[in-house]
């Protein structure tokens, strides 16, 4: 028995002696040639190994070799796809005798990879026939059958150390590179749990990786296992627990957990800097529950929270039609949009429409159907309540519906629709309110208190054009406007009736010097409030009480007409009954305005007073800043009439009806008084 102990020893030693001396006459270096051809046949690339190889049986069977590079395709960026200054591979022995693979050490040291993507798509990974990729894969069964081989796999102390892999797209010339790359991987046996974890460094920053996978060979069998995976960086953190499977196609059921300090940090990190204004978009956290599987994903139960605002919400994703659907909804507590928008400013705002073609390709890129609530919505100072709107897009046409707005004591309901079809975008909109407070409204819209009352209207209106301001030459449709018990603050028109009524009365009295009144009295001097009608600066102490004030409006071609307006005032004073009538254009495109209204004040107690007294006023000009004049005949008189204008035969021929050069200045006087008290609504001398 001692001499057979003796003997087995002495094998022992010898086969250690073996596996040690024997690597030290096998010319592994002989086999570079070979390597490399066998490399170039099958993958149509070269895998050159410049430095030496070594060989090793005992205790593992070891191979390392050293400054090995692997050739990037012809016409690529870079010289090689990939290269690394050591490649060691380790095998236990023993474990092998009995079929089992147990990879004690596997090394990469300053692995430096290039992926790259060329002009058609096609990346660099993509070896021999790039059309081979699209050819079907061959059978295995299903699951992991095909890797029966991989039953006794065992994997320890694998490392990638120092590594560079760097994202190149020809088509947009913009490279990605992750830098500074070190992980470790373990899997105890191919039905035991899979972890890793590691860093990398990216734009400057370091990243956390770990991720971990209870059973690969049960998910590869199509069996859900448990598995985490966590992302860690200054500017973000995400966490994921669930479970995961691969049978015929992949499958993802989890929690997920996204933490963002800032977003603007975040996109100035990614390389996207956002250029919007505000002070918003600062932190963000979302969470809720993620399923995926094949060519759906959906994520609900989320809640997000983004600077102060907090919200509920769902989404889901199905990419197996010709084009994505996205469907979901989302619930916001109180929307402020402040945030997110320029500081108010008091300087007036150009309106220019822009003549830049809008791309409406985005419409066509997926179907979306999608629910929005909100319990308030803050835009500056505007204050809208309890909202709800519903948004779809299909075969790219997009309607959002506002099924519900609740808007200063009234509500209001609409839709508009884009149509992205056909080259040029279309255009619809209809929209009504009811029963809204027009000055806080305008208050809080504009700064603007001109205008109070009960607001109703309606409108619908259509156009089709290539940009902003294609879009308002063509718009077309019609409207109503309904304001009931209001003022119109800045402006009294009963005062500008009665004030011409006085000129009326100064040119009987006082003959020639209703010139002078007339350019440089009450006239001139409250004709520069009517601007406060269209929002301009008016006399804070003057306003213009009515019961209603009503009408119509029709648009074509970007112009919006209005032959009917109408508003009805109580009396003021107990003397007279306000009533104003106006028609006239809006010329969006222009910008400019041209409209007329007629002002009477009827008399409470002369009731045979038909047309009581008052004149026309005229507004022309730009829409935002209107002058304003009174018509007298031919003539238009405005706050920069001079009086030298107004003598001679312009005023005789504007007013008088044409100068008679034999009449005495006397006549003169006589025939622009009798024609002045006609057109302001008096009753001319022998009537």
């Amino acid at each position: 028995m001692k001499k057979i102990l003796i003997g087995i020893v002495g094998l022992v030693v010898v086969l250690i002696a073996a596996a040690i001396v024997i690597p030290l006459f096998i010319p592994v270096d002989k086999y570079k040639a070979e390597i490399t051809e066998r490399t170039r046949d099958a993958t149509g690339r070269d895998l050159v190994i410049d430095g030496p190889i070594s060989l090793s049986l005992f205790p593992s069977i070891a191979l390392s070799a050293e400054d090995v590079r692997f050739s990037n395709r012809p016409g690529g960026r870079a010289e090689n796809m990939a290269t690394l200054d050591r490649l060691r591979v380790s095998v236990k022995l023993l474990p092998l005798l009995t079929g089992a693979l147990e990879i004690d050490g596997f090394e990469l040291v300053n692995p430096v990879i290039a992926l790259e993507v060329d002009r058609n798509g096609t990346g660099n990974w993509v070896m021999g026939d790039a059309g081979a990729e699209t050819q079907a894969a061959p059978e295995s069964g299903g699951g992991a059958g095909g890797m029966d081989f991989l039953n006794g796999l065992s994997l320890s102390d694998i490392t990638l150390e120092n590594g560079r892999i760097s994202y190149w797209d020809a088509a947009t010339n913009e490279e990605m590179v992750v830098e500074n790359i070190n992980a470790s991987l373990a899997l105890p046996a191919f039905d035991k749990r899979l972890s890793g974890s590691g860093k990398l460094d990216w734009n400057g920053e370091t990243v956390d990786l770990d991720f971990s996978l209870d059973n690969p060979r049960g998910f590869l069998d199509g069996a859900a296992q448990p598995f985490t995976m966590s992302v860690s960086a200054p500017r973000l953190s995400l966490d994921v627990d669930g479970s995961a499977r691969m049978a015929d196609e992949a499958a993802v059921n989890g929690t997920v957990e996204l933490d963002v300090p800032s977003i603007r940090e975040l996109a100035a990190w990614a390389g996207t800097p956002l250029d919007m204004p505000g002070d918003g978009l600062g932190p963000l956290k979302i969470s809720g529950k993620l399923a995926y599987q094949g060519s759906a994903a959906a994520f609900t139960d989320a809640r997000i929270a983004i600077d102060d605002m907090n919200a509920t919400g769902s989404l889901s994703v199905d990419t197996g039609g010709a084009v994505p659907k996205v469907t979901g909804r989302l619930d916001v507590d109180t929307l402020d949009l402040n945030p997110y928008m320029p500081p108010p400013t008091d300087e007036p705002v150009e309106i220019v429409w822009s003549e830049e073609p809008i791309d409406a390709s985005g419409l066509k890129a997926a179907n979306l159907d999608f629910e929005f609530t909100a319990g308030q919505i803050l835009v500056q100072k505007i204050r809208i309540g309890k909202s709800a709107l519903d948004l779809t897009v299909q075969d790219g046409v997009l309607t959002a519906a506002l099924t519900e707005m609740a808007l200063y004591q009234g509500s209001g309901q609409g839709s508009v629709t884009l149509d992205g079809r056909q080259p040029n975008l279309g255009l619809a909109a209809n929209f009504a309110l009811n029963g809204v407070q027009a000055e806080p409204l305008m208050m809080d819209a504009a700064e603007m208190d001109r205008l109070a009352g009960t607001l109703t209207t309606d409108f619908d209106v259509a156009a089709n054009g290539q940009s902003q301001k294609a879009l308002v030459s063509t718009l077309d449709g019609k409207g109503t406007f309904k304001f009931l018990d209001g003022e119109i603050r800045g402006v009294n028109l009963a005062k500008i009736a009665s004030t011409i009524e006085g000129v009326v009365n100064g040119v009987s009295d006082g003959g020639g010097d209703f010139l002078k009144t007339l350019v440089s009295g009450n006239v001139m001097g409250t004709l520069k409030n009517l601007g406060a009608m269209f929002g301009g600066k008016g006399d804070v102490n003057e306003t213009t009480k009515f019961t209603s004030l009503t009408g119509d409006w029709t648009a074509e071609n970007g112009v919006v007409s209005n032959p009917n307006l109408n508003m009805v005032g109580p009396l003021v004073n107990n003397r007279a009954l306000l009533s104003m009538t106006g028609k006239g254009m809006l010329d969006l495109p222009q910008q400019t305005i041209n409209y007329e209204a007629s002002l009477r004040s009827f008399s409470q107690t002369d009731t045979s007073d038909k047309t009581g007294v008052g004149g026309t006023v005229r507004l022309t000009g730009m829409m935002t800043a209107p002058d304003a004049c009174v018509v007298l005949g031919k003539l238009c008189i405005g706050p920069g009439t001079k009086p030298a204008e107004l003598v001679g035969q312009k005023l005789l021929g504007g007013v008088g009806g044409g100068g008679d050069e034999a009449s005495s200045p006397e006549d003169k006087v006589k025939s622009v008084t009798k024609g002045l008290k006609g057109l302001l609504g008096g009753k001319k001398d022998g009537e």
